[in-house]
């Protein structure tokens, strides 16, 4: 009963809450979007640092920040080429 535990969580966060059947499905659904998204959005970033497209630095107020690896431009458009 994960979905159950999942809404009645909701629910205890949010004691004054009333949603229809619709509201809370539509919830769940940006809420899992949401989290693969950012999931897959690490994984890609993850391997686009590893292959050196792009750079990573962590700053103290911002956190981690992507940035294209200028040394790497020619290559990355190789890549995206490759998909045409």
């Amino acid at each position: 009963m994960p979905v159950a535990k999942q809404i009645l969580r909701y629910f205890l966060r949010n004691p004054g809450a009333a949603d229809s059947l619709t509201e809370i499905a539509r919830w769940r659904l940006a809420q899992m979007t949401i989290r693969r998204t950012v999931e897959e959005t690490q994984a890609a970033l993850s391997w686009l640092v590893a292959e050196g497209y792009v750079r990573e630095e962590n700053r103290v107020g911002t956190g981690r920040l992507f940035q294209l690896n200028a040394a790497c431009r020619t290559k990355a458009e190789s890549l995206l080429d490759d998909d045409v």
